[in-house]
């Protein structure tokens, strides 16, 4: 849960916490359901109970996990295989597609700045992460 989300959640009425979790859930699907998807394509988790282990920290509910797994499942992007999930062909094909996108548009952004674009981006976010590790107790790399 971001930061925000549990301050607004902590200091708000019960009808305010109320709707905050139901929006939380709903992102929860699709970022649970991504995440699932990676997991289970590097090999790292296969059933419900590893998925909820592993991601323990971000503390969503079981039945956060259990939705989007089968939001995964009707888009015929897994399949339960005897209790273990598993990728279909089709999804070990659109896995395949998002890594070959990411290749292909990773640069994108940079490479339509200039040098002097690059070197104003670079301070600023050195700027931005030793001012984050002045708030986290973190040093700057």
């Amino acid at each position: 849960m971001s930061y925000v989300v549990r301050i607004l959640y902590v200091g708000g009425s019960s009808a305010q916490q109320s709707l905050l979790q139901r929006i939380q859930e709903k992102a929860a699907n699709n970022f649970i359901g991504y995440r699932l998807y990676t997991l289970l394509w590097q090999g790292e988790v296969d059933n419900l109970d590893t998925l909820v282990e592993k991601l323990s920290y971000r503390r969503f509910s079981r039945k956060v996990y259990t939705k989007a797994l089968q939001h995964l499942k009707e888009r015929d992007l897994i399949i339960d295989d005897s209790g273990k999930w598993k990728l279909t062909p089709a999804g070990e094909q659109l896995r395949q597609k998002v890594e070959d996108m990411t290749d292909e548009y990773f640069y994108a952004p940079w490479e339509s700045l200039s040098v002097e674009d690059m070197q104003a981006l670079e301070t600023l976010l050195r700027k931005l992460t030793e001012e984050l590790g002045k708030k986290r107790n973190m040093r700057c790399p």
